[in-house]
């Protein structure tokens, strides 16, 4: 499960990226992270593998917030709460509804 509850990301040089961003991928959804350059798809992304942290929200992962992760534990976060499961035939993989931000101030 992935969930992002009223996620904000601006960075140093003041662009805001994502705003009051909301949205949640059960277990087991197939998602599509789609939009036009510069609405926050690679900053989304970014904010799951825990490269960046929200400038506010929270964002979890498999039922845990990420705002408490240290960066030493990063690495052991990411090997057990995002973990991406084969079907047992095709060796298609399952993953996570369809996401498509529409706009950078109007999130997901």
């Amino acid at each position: 499960m992935i969930r992002f509850d009223q996620v904000h990301k601006r960075y140093a040089n003041g662009r805001e990226a994502l705003a009051g961003v909301s949205f949640a991928i059960d277990d087991g959804e197939m998602a599509f992270l789609t939009g036009p350059a510069g609405a926050g798809k690679s900053s989304i992304l970014k904010l799951i593998a825990l490269i960046e942290r929200p400038t506010r929200g929270q964002v979890f992962i498999g039922h845990q917030t990420t705002a408490g992760v240290k960066p030493r534990a990063i690495p052991q976060f990411r090997r057990t709460a995002t973990r991406w499961h084969r079907a047992s035939r095709g060796g298609q993989y399952h993953s996570v509804g369809y996401i498509e931000p529409t706009g950078r101030n109007r999130g997901l």
